[in-house]
């Protein structure tokens, strides 16, 4: 369970640096990973196969920035593969779909409300945080 109170805190932290700065924190995230490696190696809590599919998430966020040009912030890519090294790729897939629904229902109240416009760009950590609290207690 410590495990997902680190994400929790690793998002938490991202999100409202993304948030205020519209950018996640690299070396934060860089941190995190070697750590959760180095956990995953010492105790083999996660399979390699759970570990290389919860970075391969991660990875296919990156290039997905890449392909449309930043529309996708890269750096949600590097968040999604240290998420991935705690949990997996269930946990991460399921991290990553929880906090798409959570942003398209908050951006959809905006949309409808006028709040948000369509061209807007806006931070996506402060939504995967949500969704890890989503995962923890609901």
């Amino acid at each position: 369970m410590w495990k997902e109170y680190y994400v929790a805190m690793l998002l938490l932290v991202n999100g409202i640096w993304d948030f205020k700065r519209r950018e996640v924190c690299i070396p934060v995230i860089l941190l995190s990973m070697v750590v959760g490696l180095a956990v995953n190696v010492r105790f083999r809590e996660l399979s390699a196969v759970e570990i290389l599919g919860g970075l391969g998430i991660g990875v296919v966020m990156v290039i997905l920035s890449f392909l449309t040009k930043g529309a996708i912030g890269m750096g949600d890519g590097w968040l999604l593969c240290a998420t991935g090294v705690f949990l997996g790729a269930s946990g991460n897939f399921e991290l990553l779909l929880t906090g798409a629904l959570i942003c398209a229902a908050a951006l959809g109240i905006g949309l409808l409300l006028g709040k948000v416009h369509w061209k807007d760009s806006f931070p996506f950590a402060p939504f995967l945080c949500l969704a890890q609290f989503w995962r923890m207690f609901l």
